[in-house]
C-alpha cells in the first residue's frame, strides 16, 4: 500500500500520509484501520507504541488518539480484530495441511 510507503520509506508522518488522504476521502475507513491494525503489531500493542513507526511527535499523541477515536477506532477493537485474523489463519492452517 502506497501509504505505508510512504511513511515507512519516505519518512512521511501519518498526518501527512493517511490523515490528509483520508479527508480527501482518498482512504475509506477500512483502509484507515488496516493501516492502523498492521502496525500495531509492531508497535508492542500500543497506540503510543505507533508514534515512532508513524512519524507521529509526542506532543500530537492526545490529536492522534482523538482522531482514531472520532472514526469509530479504538484499542479494543483493534486486538479484537487482530486476534480474530489470528484465530481463523491458525485453523485455516490446521484445517488445510494434509494429514500425516
Amino acid at each position: 500500500m502506497k501509504v505505508l510507503k510512504d511513511m515507512v520509506e519516505g519518512g512521511n508522518s501519518f498526518w501527512d500520509a493517511v490523515w490528509k488522504r483520508y479527508l480527501k476521502h482518498e482512504l475509506n475507513i477500512f483502509q484507515l484501520e488496516e493501516i492502523i491494525e498492521g502496525r500495531l503489531k509492531f508497535s508492542g500493542g500500543t497506540l503510543k507504541g505507533l508514534l515512532p513507526l508513524f512519524h507521529i511527535e509526542e506532543r500530537d499523541y492526545k490529536r492522534f488518539k482523538d482522531f482514531l477515536r472520532n472514526q469509530g477506532i479504538t484499542k479494543k477493537r483493534l486486538v479484537e480484530k487482530i486476534n480474530k485474523k489470528a484465530s481463523h489463519s491458525s485453523l485455516k492452517a490446521r484445517y488445510s495441511s494434509p494429514d500425516k
